[in-house]
């Protein structure tokens, strides 16, 4: 039996406020890390909070055991010793997991495990590239010295007697070495995920042009997350809120757009340009990209058999996320699927916004699978099977109950018909005919809020978000909301003047 002890009772003293309730791509920093352990080997959890307890079991969905660690403010090493405290006797080792490390994968985890269950190492250490990650292994015949550590440290204080019973296990998943210490660590982390890519949809802005008097410089960067939150730099008040409007549109949209911000003519003299007002006095005229990026589109891949594991090799070729679903699939048979889930249980597979799924179990279980699949959300569920086979599987799901709408979206026999012969040829027809149905809108690929409702300021012609506005005045029965105090006073000194204005 081997036990997890996930650390999340720091103080987050760098990062100034309880980083585990942070969210990454809609769940909590925590959430992922204990879901990653949810989809592994491991045979028992025990989480240790101390420092933001309450906070935490507010926001978090924790169903595995807690313990409390009162002398959190002693360091880490007084939060694994309240970890092993806490275990069962028949634990014969413990997986340290750090609460701040949101991307090991169940399958990294998984390895690990049976890397400690053929080795019964001391210590079982993954590495990435040479580098030492987390989670670390100890073996119960540890655990006396563990309890006996001081400080801010973990379990590498112990490495040192103990080099030549050390294993180290080379894993492909940068997630072992990203763990989020810093707020530097979290802006980054937000927009793209360890492995380079999107967690959720944000968009680049980026001045290619700026005339004085301006406060931004050529090269400037900023990114808008969907909320309409600016990290970075393009500007000040003049540009920042037609840029952050500008971005949530390309969001909606999915079209990158070159915005032109002046104080004079707004109508652009070049193609392909939007123009806008420059929403203050100070002048000048800033050209800004703005581009939307967007999370990889996820392809569920149910099977194993020669077509889907073509479909994994075509699916990663063309930047899917890829997930794997079958019961004997190892990392070994499909090394190229970012997830490998051997349950039938789609229930408990993270999908994403963007998501197609595809069975080609070649009879093991066609009908299972299918049923699970009709019950997501999924635009596009393919079958590989003959018409005749796919036909009898959709009449007895039919009269299970399942919904015609679900029918609907089952694509059999799947794929494009383009005489395709082998199993490479019939995947590539089955992705053609999702990037088809990606790239002619059929599919959502993202989703962007609604726009702020927004008020112009009558004195200086400022775009004001009515939600945030701090400054507000009430003229004949009218609401008038302000950038700053300065505006708000002129209009109440002579609002018959300014009021036609808004």
């Amino acid at each position: 039996m081997i036990s997890a002890i996930v650390l999340a009772a720091g103080q987050a003293t760098r990062f100034g406020q309880c980083k585990q309730v942070l969210r990454l791509g809609g769940k909590t920093i925590l959430d992922h890390a204990l879901d990653n352990l949810r989809g592994s080997k491991i045979d028992d959890v025990v989480v240790v909070l101390g420092a933001h307890a309450d906070e935490i079991r507010e926001k978090v969905r924790i169903a595995e055991r807690v313990v409390m660690n009162p002398d959190f403010a002693d360091g880490m090493s007084s939060s694994i010793q309240a970890g092993l405290r806490a275990l069962p006797e028949s634990a014969e080792a413990a997986m340290i997991v750090l609460g701040d490390q949101p991307f090991v994968t169940p399958a990294t985890i998984d390895l690990l495990i049976d890397e400690y269950r053929r080795t019964r190492a001391s210590v079982v250490v993954p590495t990435y590239n040479g580098f030492r990650g987390n989670p670390v292994i100890v073996d119960r015949s540890l655990f006396g010295e563990m309890l006996g550590i001081r400080g801010d440290v973990g379990c590498r204080a112990i490495f040192g007697d103990h080099v030549q019973s050390i294993t180290k296990v080379p894993v492909d998943d940068r997630g072992v070495l990203v763990d989020i210490d810093t707020r530097e660590d979290f802006d980054t982390l937000v927009g793209e995920s360890p492995m380079g890519e999107p967690l959720q949809p944000y968009a680049t802005a980026t001045v290619v042009r700026a005339e004085r008097p301006t406060s931004s410089k050529p090269g400037d960067k900023a990114v808008i997350h969907a909320d309409g939150t600016l990290t970075g730099w393009i500007g000040g008040s003049c540009a920042h809120d037609l840029v952050v409007q500008n971005a949530i549109e390309s969001l909606r949209d999915g079209e990158p757009r070159l915005l032109a911000i002046s104080a004079g003519d707004m109508t652009p003299s070049r193609s392909g340009v939007i123009g806008a007002q420059m929403q203050c006095y100070s002048g000048g005229a800033l050209d800004i990209f703005i581009e939307p990026h967007f999370p990889v589109p996820q392809l569920v891949v149910i099977g194993t058999q020669p077509i889907a594991r073509s479909l994994v090799k075509i699916g990663k070729t063309l930047s899917f996320h890829v997930t794997v679903v079958d019961p004997l699939a190892t990392r070994e048979t499909v090394p190229a699927a970012d997830t490998i889930l051997n349950e039938l249980n789609l229930s408990e597979l993270p999908l994403r916004k963007e998501f197609y799924i595809v069975v080609a179990t070649h009879g093991r279980f066609d009908e299972e699978a299918l049923e699970q699949a009709a019950q997501t959300e999924a635009p596009y569920i393919a079958l590989v099977a003959s018409r005749k086979r796919a036909s009898v599987i959709v009449q007895h799901l039919r009269e299970r109950g399942v919904a015609e709408a679900a029918l609907a979206r089952i694509k059999a026999p799947a794929g494009l018909d383009i005489g395709a012969r082998g199993s490479d040829e019939i995947a590539l027809s089955i992705l053609a005919e999702i990037v088809q149905m990606r790239r002619s809108g059929a599919a959502v690929v993202a989703e962007a809020p609604a726009l702020p409702e927004t008020a112009i300021d009558p004195i200086c012609g400022m775009s004001v978000a009515v939600a945030d506005a701090s400054h507000v005045a009430e003229h004949d029965g009218r609401r008038f909301y302000f950038c700053c105090e300065h505006c708000q006073r002129t209009f109440e000194g002579d609002p018959h003047r300014y009021a036609h204005v808004a």
